[in-house]
């Protein structure tokens, strides 16, 4: 009787066979990894949009309280920002944001105390001496507020190019 591994038909055979499961494995893997990579990237695009929201938010809040205009219209966008924050921010960007949100409360109160008062609704304004003490307060406070900005903005960039680096 002949052996099994004798007879070329079931040679041929498994050799298909082991063939057929490795470009399986190999398939299988290969999309595997891919799928990892897309995740990995999109995680990354979420990131950086979320980051560059919340620095756009900053400039909007300083801008906003240079012309003395309502934050009304930043309600709800502040809103899904501290969410995202919570979700996607890391600790280092979420402590730095908790420092610039107190310092930007404290400039932006005081700047605002310094702007001229409105007469009414008639269009006109009017700036005191009482005024000009919060203006210079703020402008001593806003070059520190800046450094805070830049710094959470490093952070940022680093954190980004790091999850970029993980992610081929």
């Amino acid at each position: 009787m002949n052996s099994i591994l004798e007879n070329p038909i079931y040679i041929t055979s498994i050799s298909t066979l082991l063939g057929v499961a490795m470009t399986l494995f190999f398939t299988n893997r290969r999309e595997r990894n891919k799928f990892v990579l897309d995740n990995k990237y999109k995680e990354y695009l979420e990131l950086r949009s979320f980051y560059i929201d919340q620095i756009a938010s900053l400039e909007k809040i300083k801008r906003l309280t240079k012309y003395g205009e309502s934050y009304k219209d930043l309600i709800d966008e502040m809103s899904s920002l501290n969410a995202r924050a919570g979700l996607l921010g890391s600790e280092a960007v979420n402590k730095k944001m908790h420092v610039i949100s107190d310092m930007l409360y404290l400039w932006s109160s005081t700047y605002k105390k310094g702007l001229p008062k409105s007469i009414g609704n008639s269009g006109y304004a009017v700036q005191s001496n009482m005024d000009i003490p919060f203006l210079e307060k703020a402008k001593e406070l806003e070059p520190e507020l800046d450094v805070e900005i830049i710094q959470l903005n490093e952070i940022m960039k680093t954190e980004l190019a790091s999850m970029k680096k993980n992610i081929r």
